[in-house]
């Protein structure tokens, strides 16, 4: 009938599931609240008892269409919802970053008009510097200070690509950091490099009774496969064997981009490659950097940004 008031809407449950293992026990939530058996569900539903009891307590996967049928049995609709992510970063401030070379993100201000960076681009004017701010000391770990762990890894030149918070910030990130982290060729003679490096910066595992442990840092322990959580006189160093998302060495080089800061060449993780690695780490500070790497990705295009040449 013409001018007939809709039926009013039904309330929304209001659920946020950040983890899909969260989605079991909204569901047994559901069936409880309707006084239904597993058995009984899992008749309505049309799927077996055992899988059920699965999903509702994290061990088993839900695809979409059976979590439909299954919300569905108790009168329930699920709905998508997706919205950005807030990385937190100034808009104002990324964009001005954005401008810069990756070198000026890691140096924190621009290098000298004279210098090979800057031959042949237009100037970068003050006003459009971003200053890097990292913490002068990590309260775990000692002064920091990553531009002296590169160059000794330069020097012993120990085949490595930077990954995490340095990584991010030389994509466009003003965010703040206190260690480098890296992954480096497996190769035995590099991390015969990497273990004299480390011996000149005094590294030691960092760790309640680390000392104790008597593990010497040499290319057979570092050939472990496992990853390690270091101290140094050059502040906090964790160097990396296994990178939840990552890729093998060979691929995330050829993808990395070069630079140079302060004379000493970097070379840092890909945005895609970034991008994979934060995912996988799933932490709150790794959503907040893939909601700006994701931003940055356009900056792909950006002709400061050259993937794999140097800047």
């Amino acid at each position: 009938m013409s001018g007939e008031a809709p039926p009013p809407s039904r309330p929304l449950l209001g659920y946020v599931v950040y983890d899909m293992h969260e989605l079991g026990s909204i569901i047994k939530r559901e069936r409880l609240r309707r006084g239904l058996s597993q058995a009984q569900l899992a008749l309505r539903a049309g799927t077996d008892q055992s899988s059920l009891s699965r999903i509702e307590s994290g061990r088993e996967d839900v695809t979409w269409a059976r979590l439909r049928a299954v919300l569905h049995s108790m009168g329930l609709e699920p709905e998508l919802g997706l919205r950005p992510v807030e990385h937190g970063e100034d808009p104002a401030h990324v964009a001005m970053a954005r401008r810069l070379q990756p070198s000026q993100r890691l140096e924190g201000g621009p290098t000298s008009p004279s210098s090979p960076a800057t031959c042949g681009k237009p100037p970068i004017r003050q006003d459009t510097i971003v200053t890097v701010r990292r913490a002068d000391r990590d309260a775990d770990r000692g002064p920091s200070d990553p531009f002296r762990v590169l160059a000794t890894l330069s020097r012993h030149g120990v085949d490595h690509v930077v990954i995490g918070g340095w990584a991010v910030i030389a994509h466009g990130s003003t965010r703040t950091t206190n260690d480098i982290d890296f992954v480096a060729s497996p190769e035995t003679e590099n991390l015969k490099r990497l273990a004299s490096a480390l011996k000149d910066l005094k590294a030691e595992l960092w760790g309640v009774d680390a000392h104790l442990l008597g593990v010497q840092l040499d290319a057979q322990t570092f050939a472990s496969g496992a990853n390690f959580t270091l101290t140094t006189d050059a502040g906090g160093v964790d160097y990396f064997n296994e990178v939840p998302g990552g890729v093998p060495y060979e691929q995330l080089r050829e993808r990395a981009l070069r630079t140079e800061v302060r004379g000493v060449p970097v070379t840092v993780a890909a945005v895609d490659d970034l991008i994979r690695m934060k995912r996988a780490a799933g932490r709150p500070r790794d959503i907040q950097d893939l909601a700006l790497l994701t931003e940055l990705q356009a900056g792909e295009s950006d002709p400061l940004i050259r993937r794999g040449s140097p800047t």
